[in-house]
Formats: structure tokens, sequence, C-alpha cells
């Protein structure tokens, strides 16, 4: 099965907020680096938030999901994740609607 997981809260998120304040070196201060734009979004991160799912619950699912004979392809895990999917899923139905006709009268002539 693959597992998506959606945000989560865990003290991970303190450690490397705590990690990326302070010094910078400046080969890594252009504004157009993904690293300076990741310590930009850590910066705005409330960490005592408790945003996101409980991981220790999640845990108990993976758990559950080893003991099924059938499991699913795919197993999202948190409310964000899910609505995500189902997004996407939206979209790529619409696509395939608006350009559903493409693929008319497209085997060989007999």
């Amino acid at each position: 099965s693959l597992i998506e997981l959606g945000p989560f809260y865990t003290t991970g998120t303190q450690k490397i907020k705590s990690s990326a304040q302070g010094f910078s070196h400046p080969a890594y201060t252009d504004p157009t680096l993904p690293s300076v734009a990741m310590r930009a979004w850590i910066d705005g991160v409330d960490v005592d938030a408790k945003d996101g799912s409980d991981p220790a619950k999640a845990v108990q699912r993976i758990y559950d999901l080893s003991l099924l004979s059938d499991p699913p392809l795919r197993l999202p895990l948190g409310k964000i994740c899910v609505a995500g999917i189902k997004a996407q899923l939206k979209a790529i139905e619409q696509d395939l609607t608006k350009y559903e006709v493409w693929s008319d009268e497209l085997e060989f002539d007999a």
C-alpha cells in the first residue's frame, strides 16, 4: 500500500525552527533559492499550535493496515490529505469529461 500522509503535529517543527534561526551563510541567502523559501515558511509556523493530525493515531492506522488481508493500493491519512486527493480527482474528472471526445474515432479504419 502507498500510504499518503497529510500534516501531522510533531515536535520536529520546533526543532527545525530553532535550527533555522540565526546565521545563514551568504551563499544561501538568495531569495530565489528553495532553502530561503523553506526558512521563510518555517518562520511563519506556529510551533505551539497543534495543527494537523495526531501521529500516534496514524501509527495505529498503519498497523491496522498491515493486518488487512486485502489492503488498498493507496491509503490517504489525515483530513487535509483526503481533501487534497478529492480535489485532484475532481480536476481529473473535469478534464476527462471536457476532452473525452478527443478519443472518439481513433480506431483503425476497417
